[in-house]
């Protein structure tokens, strides 16, 4: 019987262990997408400004680019709030 009990304590241990690393990892990955979401927006602000001096066209598209971006971001931003 107190084998079972060893092994019960055992496998909880190894079960909060893995809960723990698995939270760590979501933690990360979600570091990881609002870096790149940043870096996206970045890039489409610079796009935009790059765009301006160029045919309306483009430079409407560029706009656009960075609305959309904005847009992600919001909803990237849900998402790591959505996890915590």
């Amino acid at each position: 019987m107190e084998l079972i009990t060893v092994r019960l304590d055992l496998a909880e241990i190894q079960l909060a262990n893995q809960k723990k690393r698995v939270n760590s990892l979501e933690d990360e990955a979600n570091r990881i997408r609002l870096h790149d979401v940043e870096k996206a927006k970045s890039e489409a602000i610079a796009a935009e400004r790059e765009a301006a001096t160029k045919h309306p066209l483009v430079s409407q598209l560029a706009i656009n680019n960075t609305l959309l971006t904005e847009q992600i971001d919001l909803l990237a931003n849900e998402m790591g709030a959505a996890l915590f």
